[in-house]
């Protein structure tokens, strides 16, 4: 074909081989690594009965909402090999991609939609999640496909787009409850927009309450079983940087700002973000919609984090917001007049995005798993018959139970800190497994390097005792497994009371 016979081609033409790519880099290494610890947790609920797995998903937090779990306890009977439970986020992420084009087309222009579907396709957080037996792929689909019926909406009524926006909203609902929030934003745009909009006002509400009915169910059972605690108490409360630090991720999968390549990527993102909302201020009904919905969640997290005894502030928690962030920095991006600045800043974005891209894929050292299936896989191999495992929680025994072969590890003998005092006396060797650091931030897609452990915190006794029978040593990832030859066994308790409180 002559080069003039593609400048003829429709833009929505370039959209298949966007959709293609974005499938592509999902798939690319999706059972690479070992299923981390919600993973495993959400396919032991999984294998549960429908009633017990209700139960154990309540357990885990009033936050988390059934649509996913029903989701995973039909797709699991096909195999449990790690690309083929990850295959369903690999699907949602990529049907994603048209959805950004047709909000381009409808809040700017197809050229815009075209590089948000671009941006979106190669985006490395969205590529993470689109990789991981978690929900959070879900969040963008919904969100975006909820403010593209509203959008159509706005400018033209029709039936099939109230179908489409109570559709997405209960999918939405059903997945997570900041899924509220662009509903909400919904809401304050036909409120801005009163004058235009009343007619649209009544059907709206009708449409929401549409949505919400499936999660009434829910919230009876949870009335019924009387459980009203939020499972998220390890978040730590929110700084003034750490919405810059959430909207950094969401670009370049990078949660930090220092250093020269962060700070380079911040003021590229910035500057395209800023010529993105003055781009759609033009059109006053855009910037309303699209400036609400970027940083409206945002504003209403922080506020409640003012009266609230527990954060809820996790990057990936705010995903209803990335389509219209990089939809604003490809409206700027191609709004600025200056070819050699347009291109070069959006050249630098792309490179930036790709370099964040190839860390997901690669960087052993921040974007790691905890990686349960080569730890779980060389303790077996290490272990005698005579030996002993112990977990931290019964969570952790659970996962370290789901890729052990219990060829050389007797199941009987891998037990939890609680189950202490059953380790046999007849122990050769004691193998305490431990999550090296918590994820003491919400904003870590993971965070595999430890501190050191710190073994002043021991009394003399228990400290000699440690660097006198720890025998061996196993590191994988974000999980380390230490073995102990079992003399004095009074000293252990103290030694896991230390290990598992590090």
């Amino acid at each position: 074909m002559r080069r003039s016979s593609f400048q003829h081609l429709p833009l929505t033409f370039w959209l298949i081989p966007m959709v293609a790519l974005a499938f592509a880099l999902r798939l690319f290494r999706l059972g690479a690594q070992s299923l981390w610890f919600d993973e495993i947790v959400t396919v032991y609920m999984a294998q549960l009965s429908w009633y017990d797995g209700l139960l154990a998903l309540l357990g885990q937090g009033i936050q988390l909402t059934p649509l996913f779990h029903w989701a995973v306890k039909l797709w699991l009977p096909l195999g449990d090999a790690e690309w083929l439970l990850r295959f369903p986020a690999a699907v949602v992420g990529t049907l994603t991609v048209p959805l950004i084009f047709q909000l381009g087309r409808v809040y700017f222009n197809r050229r815009v939609g075209l590089l948000a579907a671009l941006l979106f396709a190669i985006n490395p957080y969205q590529v993470w999640y689109g990789q991981e037996l978690r929900l959070y792929a879900l969040l963008p689909l919904a969100a975006a496909g909820s403010m593209w019926a509203f959008g159509r909406l706005l400018r033209r009524e029709q039936r099939r787009d109230w179908w489409a926006l109570a559709g997405f909203n209960m999918v939405g609902f059903l997945a997570h409850y900041f899924m509220f929030l662009v509903a909400t934003v919904q809401f304050l745009v036909l409120l801005v927009t009163f004058k235009q909009t009343y007619s649209l006002l009544r059907k709206w509400v009708v449409a929401q309450i549409a949505a919400a009915l499936p999660l009434l169910p829910w919230w009876g059972f949870i009335i019924y079983q009387r459980h009203f605690a939020i499972g998220v108490g390890w978040v730590p409360f929110p700084a003034w940087a750490d919405p810059l630090r959430t909207l950094m991720n969401f670009a370049f999968a990078w949660p930090e700002l220092a250093g020269f390549p962060a700070l380079a990527g911040a003021l590229v993102l910035l500057a395209s973000l800023i010529a993105g909302c003055y781009r759609a201020w033009l059109n006053r009904s855009a910037f309303y919609l699209l400036g609400l919905w970027l940083f409206f969640p945002f504003a209403v997290v922080l506020l409640l984090m003012k009266f609230s005894p527990v954060s809820l502030y996790v990057d990936r928690y705010f995903l209803v917001t990335s389509p219209p962030l990089l939809l604003l920095v490809a409206a700027g991006l191609l709004g600025f007049q200056r070819n050699w600045l347009r291109w070069g800043l959006t050249a630098a974005f792309v490179a930036l995005t790709c370099f964040g891209l190839w860390q997901v894929y690669f960087d052993a050292t921040d974007f790691r798993k905890d990686d349960w299936r080569a730890l779980a896989r060389q303790l077996d191999e290490r272990a005698g018959p005579a030996d002993a495992a112990i977990t931290c929680t019964d969570g952790y025994h659970l996962a370290l139970d789901y890729y052990l072969p219990h060829h050389n590890l007797p199941a009987d003998r891998v037990l939890f800190a609680a189950q202490l005092g059953q380790v046999p006396a007849s122990a050769h060797t004691v193998w305490l497994v431990r999550l090296n650091s918590s994820r003491a931030s919400g904003h870590y897609l993971a965070k595999p390097n430890p501190p050191a452990l710190d073994e002043s915190e021991l009394p003399p006794v228990a400290a000699k005792w440690h660097r006198a029978n720890l025998q061996q040593v196993i590191s994988q990832a974000n999980l380390s497994a230490y073995g102990y030859r079992l003399a004095s066994p009074d000293v252990l308790p103290q030694i896991v009371a230390w290990q598992c409180g590090q």
